[in-house]
């Protein structure tokens, strides 16, 4: 490619993504969206196994991990493409998902979990 070639070639990007930009909806914080919210984890299914991308804190990839181990609402949510509610209390007294239900209600989770999953295929 040619100096020249290539020059236009960024300056069409910056195009682009000013472009984009302008376009964007634009965000707020999310602790004006959810103020009570402690924090997140971001998981992703890649081969049919669910795995974190990224987390606020280690507890909460702690959290990710319990559910890998033995299932949890995310990993319900990535196989089904379903969301999912589900609140620590009420999991620990329906024994469902216990391993994730202990840690979590340890990790003083005291509101509804919702996780959803893009879908089995995805």
């Amino acid at each position: 490619m040619r100096p020249h070639s290539r020059n236009i070639h960024r300056h069409r990007s910056r195009e682009t993504v000013s472009a984009l930009d302008e376009r964007a909806p634009r965000s707020r914080p999310l602790a004006d969206v959810a103020p009570r919210l402690r924090g997140l984890s971001v998981a992703g299914l890649s081969g049919g196994l669910v795995f974190t991308w990224s987390a606020t804190a280690d507890t909460f990839a702690a959290l990710d991990a319990c559910q890998y181990l033995t299932g949890g609402p995310c990993v319900q949510a990535a196989a089904t493409g379903e969301p999912v509610h589900a609140s620590p209390k009420t999991l620990l007294a329906g024994g469902r998902w216990e391993l994730f239900a202990t840690a979590a209600a340890a990790a003083g989770g005291r509101s509804d979990v919702v996780a959803s999953g893009a879908g089995p295929s995805q």
